[in-house]
Parts: structure tokens; sequence; C-alpha cells
């Protein structure tokens, strides 16, 4: 079961190319849930994206969001646990928007699903 873990951990570090650092919020993360979650929620873990921060807690002139990556998930409330790119801090957070299309710095792109396929060829004589 150790080394299952241990897999799922290194496969999701990988995967997204996080730090090695965050071992430890890999492993949580792989542990899952007590109770079987619904999956709606689930995201694809070291994801950048931001946070969105609610009126009451900024002024004005203040950002509307911080720059975060994604760690996991809170076991006590609902929400994401994120790492604030810009304080160096880990929060627990419900308003994220993620990108996760990113895999090791590269876009991950699909072309349409709709869209006719056109084969050419020529005949070279």
């Amino acid at each position: 079961m150790i080394r299952t873990i241990m897999e799922k951990s290194r496969s999701m570090l990988h995967y997204k190319g996080v730090s090695m650092e965050w071992w430890a919020e890999a492993v949580n993360t792989a542990l899952g849930f007590k109770v079987k979650p619904t999956l709606d929620h689930l995201r694809v873990f070291g994801s950048r994206g931001y946070v969105y921060i609610d009126k009451a807690k900024r002024t004005k002139l203040e950002p509307k969001s911080f720059r975060c990556l994604l760690l996991g998930y809170s076991e006590n409330v609902k929400g994401y646990r994120v790492y604030d790119l810009d304080a160096s801090k880990i929060k627990v957070c419900r308003s994220v928007k993620l990108d996760e299309r990113e895999v090791g710095g590269i876009y991950v792109t699909l072309p349409p699903q709709n869209e006719p396929v056109t084969h050419v060829t020529t005949n070279v004589d």
C-alpha cells in the first residue's frame, strides 16, 4: 500500500513538474479521503492558477486575485489547499481558477472533435 501511495505521489509531482519540496502534499493528496468523495471538484495536482480575493478582504486598489499552485484539498472545510506564489504561504481557498492544460511547461491542446478531417494525397510520378 505504501508503495502504491509513493508511486501515485511521484507521478503527480512529475506530471506537472512540481518541485520535490512538495512531496508531503502529494502524498496527502494521493491518500484521498476516508469517505468516497464526489469527483466534481477534483483538479490536476500542481496546476497553476489564480485565487479570487473576496471584496471584504481587500481594498478597491488591491489586486482581485493572487497566483497559486494547487497542492490538494482541505480535510476540514470545502476548499483547495494552494501555495500562494506571491506570499510563499499555503492557504485554503474556495474560489480558485486553474489552468490544467499545462504539463511541464507545455500547453496540451486537443483538436476540435466535430471538425471534419481532410486527407490530401499527391501522386508522384
